[in-house]
């Protein structure tokens, strides 16, 4: 039995139709100067970041997961951006195509976002 981890990564409609081309199989490079490809741990904070960067920035945003071979991820350190739910890989940009051949399976579409959706900051939470 092989062990795999379900990791998340928001992406713009672009790199939503890249994915729909190749069948789900594959990441490409976002633009020439990405140097990092930084998979999230934690589908929240996948999705925070598509409703408040592709979703602001390209009108939707999108959150994919998909599962990865753990002998293939675990040569990456985790990094936190402040909080436990912040985590995420960074993985180095040359490596990615190595990434890409420790997918099990297809990527899948989890979330999607539209820049009419109230951001968090401007959502009320009820507390009572």
């Amino acid at each position: 039995m092989t062990n795999t981890i379900t990791l998340y990564k928001s992406v713009s409609p672009a790199q939503l139709s890249h994915l729909i081309k190749v069948d789900w199989r594959y990441f490409i490079r976002e633009s020439p100067e990405q140097k990092l490809f930084a998979p999230k741990l934690h589908r929240s904070f996948a999705e925070m970041l598509a409703r408040q960067i592709e979703a602001a920035n390209h009108c939707a945003g999108y959150v994919v997961s998909f599962d990865i071979l753990e002998q293939v991820i675990s040569r990456y350190d985790i990094t936190s951006v402040a909080y436990e739910e912040y985590e995420e890989y960074c993985i180095p940009i040359e490596d990615l195509r190595f990434i890409n051949m420790g997918i099990e399976g297809k990527i899948k579409l989890v979330s999607q976002f539209s820049s009419s959706e109230p951001t968090d900051s401007q959502m009320q939470y009820n507390t009572g």
